[in-house]
């Protein structure tokens, strides 16, 4: 169960960070937690929408092991 409960936390920080990247670029809290300035933020907006989706799928691959239970995809051991 704890493994389970780390699991869908980490899978929630990244699609956290997918958000970040992929939608809120360019808005002022999230240049804020990044320390980026208006101008770098715009130059980098390309970049940041692939770390987003790489974040994403991520994601999304920790959750589908979970609900499939398939637990070596989420690096647990197969008994």
């Amino acid at each position: 169960m704890v493994s389970i409960s780390l699991t869908l936390i980490v899978a929630a920080i990244h699609l956290y960070f997918m958000v970040l990247e992929s939608f809120r670029w360019e808005h002022p809290r999230t240049r804020k937690v990044f320390g980026m300035t208006e101008e770098m933020a715009t130059q980098t907006k390309a970049m940041a929408a692939n770390q987003g989706l790489y974040n994403a799928f991520l994601g999304a691959g920790l959750i589908f092991a979970l609900a499939t239970g398939n637990s070596a995809i989420a690096g647990m051991p197969v008994l």
